[in-house]
């Protein structure tokens, strides 16, 4: 490495300078892009041989030269800082530039970017050194500068008004502006912070320093952000939109950009170590992520994704029993949830014996999944297999420690048993009432129309689709149970857009001219809407994505087929009857276990995907969290009835503590 620094001597043009740090990267990058510490150990063999004069001085020359000659107006508004004021016109100019990359300029702070950090991992490595250590490096390199007219500060100028113009602009949208309320001091900040620059800028530029103007602006930009933080904590009542979303974290980055390039107008003659250190490891962090599309859904969607966990969650409390009456008052719900199932298993065979033409049968099916599972909803029912995405978000809510009180790992041990005895009752309540009742309207269908539901042929193969090992009944069990997730987070969202678009007031206004005061049938009407038509649309929703998903499958010719516990229950039942109960009792255990199966796959794929994306979108550190088995599996150990029925008084965390043994001296 010092070798090639005693080459710096050569070095002349722009172009040269690059390939010159370029190569000097390539020394320092370590093999593996995760490994911080030989990062670490090569910048401070590289930060040690600046320490030679020459050499550090020649490498300061270099640095300087390539400040005095790149433009870096462009990087400093474009780095980092979606180009598009939409969300979906974004993706896709980062497609577009995935697929064909923007051509740079080659004076461009932006092409040495390129040129110098070309690896894919090169942000990683980067951003895991420490400040310090980068500090280090940088306080051997003396970047000296004018702040009045150096080329540099007349593009950190010439950014900083464009940006503060940009804050200005998107503040004042209606999306901002109707969420912050009647609070003009709030509102004031967006207006304010560009007046206030733009002046220090003028002044700047007439060679006088208002060090109280920069002050008074870097106000306003914490102003502005505290704007933001009332609107994120009041999307919890009002709700959010993707706009906002995207548009929240447009402006945060923004502000985050001005506030950094601010902190160079301090009239120094030198950098400031610790901003320039700030600033360089976001620089490169953006540059090779500017065009990852997922990363940018991912942080854009994050205060929507959290407001629907949020919703899932407050619907999954309402699917966690504590007491015993609420443990049979919930047994009791799901009892009437496998009776209506047991009418919705005869009624798919009867469309499937239709012969309809593929489309109107797969309409049908729709139908009955959709109905049914909305009557299910109306009658007060449960289904077991639809809670596991609303608790796993319940879940999530109460690892998240940035509310008030937090939650302890025995805490969440204790919320986790009472989730598997309200699943484990609900499971219990569907099935006790849909194979019976199901093998009753077989038999009824029997007697009255002379012929059976299905034939023998239908029976079996009904039977084969449950067995494990025989089928794809796992496969297509885990897909349902994806289902089941994807329309709980569809009543989310809908529950968050009434909210958001305050839909309950204005049918309210729209219906005003309707006779009846705030206790009519309209006012109770639309007060049920309001609570509830996230899970009425939900199970609309997954009634369709059920019903539909056979014709698409054999649109592609894939073999798809629905494998839902409580349907393959009442398929047994149903193919037994047929089969007169003759069959093998080891075949009969294998189509038991395969419903068992089953309803584990729906089970664990639906509140797998729900509690990824409650932790995600709650920021949650989950890796502190594997530490929590342990204390599950010891408080299973001492208490496993907990996990199937409730207890007769709350658990304390005493229980988890080993018994003392006390041995006599003799």
């Amino acid at each position: 490495m010092k070798q090639y620094l005693v080459e710096l001597v050569e070095v002349k043009d722009f172009e040269s300078r690059v390939e010159f740090l370029r190569g000097l990267v390539d020394l320092v990058r370590p093999e593996k892009g995760n490994d911080t510490a030989l990062a670490e150990e090569r910048i401070r063999e590289f930060s040690s041989f600046l320490d030679d004069e020459a050499i550090g001085h020649a490498f300061s020359q270099l640095i300087c030269s390539i400040i005095e000659e790149a433009d870096f107006t462009d990087f400093f508004i474009e780095s980092g800082i979606p180009s598009e004021s939409r969300f979906f016109a974004e993706i896709m100019t980062r497609i577009r530039h995935k697929l064909l990359p923007p051509l740079r300029q080659e004076d461009s702070l932006h092409y040495a970017f390129h040129k110098v950090f070309y690896k894919s991992s090169d942000h990683i490595w980067i951003g895991a050194v420490s400040n310090e250590v980068w500090k280090e490096l940088f306080s051997k390199i003396h970047i000296g500068f004018d702040p009045l007219h150096d080329k540099l500060f007349h593009q950190i100028t010439n950014a900083l008004k464009v940006l503060s113009t940009r804050i200005a602009f998107y503040g004042t949208d209606a999306e901002v502006t109707r969420r912050v309320g009647k609070d003009t001091a709030l509102q004031s900040g967006f207006l304010e912070q560009n007046k206030e620059l733009v002046q220090f800028i003028e002044l700047l530029q007439q060679g006088k320093y208002d060090q109280e103007g920069l002050r008074h602006a870097i106000v306003m930009l914490n102003q502005c952000s505290e704007s933001l933080e009332q609107i994120k904590k009041k999307s919890t009542q009002n709700g959010t939109s993707l706009h906002q979303s995207f548009l929240l974290r447009l402006l945060a980055e923004l502000i985050q950009r001005v506030k950094i390039l601010a902190d160079f107008m301090d009239n120094a003659t030198e950098l400031d170590k610790d901003t320039f250190v700030v600033f360089f490891k976001q620089a490169v962090v953006f540059e090779k992520t500017d065009n990852d599309v997922i990363g940018f859904i991912s942080n854009s969607v994050s205060v929507l994704s959290y407001q629907i966990a949020e919703h899932k969650g407050r619907t999954g409390e309402h699917y966690i029993t504590t007491t015993w009456r609420d443990y049979l008052e919930f047994f009791w719900a799901s009892c009437k949830g496998g009776f209506i199932v047991s009418f919705m298993v005869v009624l798919k065979i009867l469309i499937s014996q239709a012969d309809l033409p593929p489309f109107w049968e797969e309409l049908g099916h729709s139908l009955n999944y959709a109905i049914g599972f909305v009557i299910i909803q109306l009658i007060g029912g449960a289904l077991a297999t639809k809670q596991p995405a609303m608790t796993a978000s319940a879940i999530a809510s109460t690892m998240d420690t940035k509310k008030e009180g937090g939650t302890s790992f025995f805490q969440l041990a204790v919320i986790v048993a009472k989730v598997c005895r309200s699943q484990t009752i609900s499971f219990a309540g569907n099935l006790l009432l849909v194979f019976p009742f199901a093998l009753l309207w077989s038999v009824l269908f029997a007697k009255t129309t002379g012929r059976p539901l299905v034939n023998n042929g239908q029976a079996m193969e009904m039977l084969h689709e449950m067995q494990p090992f025989m089928s794809l009944s796992f496969v297509f069990a885990a897909i349902t149970g994806f289902f089941l997730f994807v329309s709980s987070v569809v009543a989310g969202y809908v529950d968050n857009k009434v909210l958001y678009s305050s839909i309950g007031i204005r049918l309210h206004n729209k219906l005003s001219s309707v006779a009846g005061d705030e206790n009519s049938r309209r006012s109770r009407i639309i007060s049920y809407l309001e609570k509830n038509a996230g899970t009425l649309i939900g199970n609309v929703f997954l009634g369709f994505l059920l019903g539909t998903v056979g014709l698409i499958g054999h649109i592609f010719a894939f073999p798809y087929a629905i494998r839902h516990i409580t349907f393959s229950t009442g398929n047994l039942a149903i193919a037994l009857y047929q089969m007169n109960f003759s069959l093998k009792l080891s075949y009969v255990f294998f189509c038991i276990a395969g419903i068992i199966g089953i309803g584990t796959f729906n089970f664990l794929a639906s509140f797998s995907f729900a509690f990824y994306v409650g932790v995600k979108s709650r920021n949650i550190d989950i890796k502190q969290y594997f530490r929590f088995s342990v204390t599950l599996f010891r408080y299973w150990r001492k208490r496993p009835l907990h996990f199937v029925m409730p207890p007769t008084k709350e658990p304390e965390e005493s229980i988890l503590e080993p018994k003392l043994h006390v041995y006599s001296v003799k």
